[in-house]
């Protein structure tokens, strides 16, 4: 018995699904199981009752069409327009064209609440309606009680295509597309939208920032906030809370590609670096972090303090030769203060290959013109080198700046000396 109970139930649950296929003014929905399905087609513009239960009017060639099986019995409404636009009806059962009786009346507002409420026929002229009637707030009222990401996306279209809101409309409006908008490229578009078309203060931006969280896609959350900054200008807490968008965002390529847009759009201020940084950090993908890294390095002044953190958020790449090719491009830009040449020399401290921090220390003293205690910082981490050969090298040109610095009248300190001691390699 309990296996005939679990056969059946399988049975049940074989072949239940829910599909939908648009294409331009065409639409089709299908729901279906092992025993039943619902089908509704529609072509053209169509207007429902307020409630909709009802069709009310067709535009030329437009058609509405509802189908539903159950078990064997199949059971069709077509609507379209006559010549004066009102609607006409084709009702069939089993096949055969039926009167429209209380039976059929009854499954027709059975179908009909399925269109309003989970379909976007109609949605337009819906809520333009509603927005005439009742304004803003109802229109949004009613737009969190749909089920269909279509007709959400169309009456959030409606209030924009309304012209400019009040701004905590706007924000509101925001807030429900993110909760109500399912489907990833629907929301990116409604997002992109309301950016577009409304006023550039820093709250609005905020909301579209965190509303992007809500989109599932990496690459449709990536290509919403690349769209979203090059509409609207940042300030620090629009480019921080676009930072925290781009922290849940999955896929290391897409997020350090949204990093990229930010930091040629950010602000200069060190909250706003800190927290591009804080970003950066949680990318899994070594190649992907210091890609994102040198974008910042590239597209940035940073000041001191945040070149300082730059060099410890490569200490967090596991890759010894991305954190080689990092430092060697901050080597190029940084400061040379005290805090600054600390953190580049623990960066060089954290790498295992004695190659790759011969080459960074290098790539410093190369660079930089590094005063007396600098270069004895570099010297004291060279000597922490396994390598001798690497060791030698580094202290090498360490005497070469020590000598340019005494030609140019300098004076040096022999604290340490330039030529380490010879131990065992």
């Amino acid at each position: 018995m309990k296996k005939a109970c679990l056969l059946l139930f399988a049975f049940f649950l074989v072949g239940c699904g829910r599909f939908s296929d648009f294409s331009g003014d065409e639409g089709r929905w299908v729901w279906s199981n092992a025993l039943s399905s619902v089908e509704i087609r529609s072509r053209g513009e169509i207007e429902l009752s307020e409630d909709g239960s009802e069709v009310m009017g067709l535009a030329p060639g437009a058609r509405l069409l509802l189908r539903e099986r159950r078990l064997s019995r199949v059971r069709e409404l077509e609507i379209t327009a006559a010549p004066d636009g009102t609607p006409q009806f084709h009702y069939e059962v089993g096949g055969r064209q039926s009167e429209i009786d209380d039976e059929a009346r009854r499954w027709m507002a059975a179908m009909m609440l399925r269109v309003a409420r989970e379909t976007h026929i109609g949605a337009a002229a819906r809520a333009r309606r509603i927005l005439s009637q009742n304004g803003p707030d109802a229109l949004l009222d009613e737009t969190e009680d749909l089920e269909s990401s279509a007709a959400a996306q169309i009456y959030i279209r409606q209030l924009v295509e309304r012209g400019p809101a009040d701004p905590p409309i706007l924000q509101r409006a925001v807030r429900v597309a993110a909760r109500t908008i399912s489907s990833s490229s629907r929301l990116r578009k409604t997002l992109v939208t309301l950016a577009e078309s409304q006023p550039q203060d820093s709250p609005l931006t905020v909301e579209l920032m965190e509303a992007t969280e809500e989109i599932s896609s990496s690459s449709e959350s990536r290509k919403a906030l690349a769209e979203i900054v090059r509409r609207r200008p940042l300030d620090a807490e629009s480019a921080i809370a676009m930072a925290r968008a781009i922290g849940t965002i999955s896929s290391s390529s897409e997020r350090r590609a949204a990093l990229e847009e930010l930091s040629r759009a950010a602000p200069p201020q060190e909250d706003v670096f800190s927290a591009i940084l804080r970003t950066i950090e949680g990318i899994s993908s070594s190649s992907e972090q210091r890609r994102a890294l040198i974008s910042l390095i590239d597209k940035q002044t940073l000041s001191p303090f945040i070149q300082s953190e730059t060099a410890q958020a490569v200490r967090r790449i596991s890759s010894n030769s991305e954190r080689l090719r990092v430092l060697e491009r901050l080597a190029e830009v940084c400061s040379t203060e005290k805090t600054v040449i600390r953190s580049y020399l623990d960066a060089v401290e954290s790498m295992s290959s004695s190659s790759s921090q011969g080459k960074a220390l290098t790539a410093l003293l190369q660079n930089r013109r590094l005063n007396d205690e600098a270069l004895e910082a570099v010297l004291r981490t060279a000597q922490r080198i396994s390598s001798r050969s690497v060791r030698e090298r580094v202290s090498e040109e360490i005497e070469r700046q020590r000598s340019n610095a005494i030609n140019r009248g300098g004076t040096v300190s022999r604290g340490v000396r330039a030529k380490p001691q010879r131990t065992q390699s």
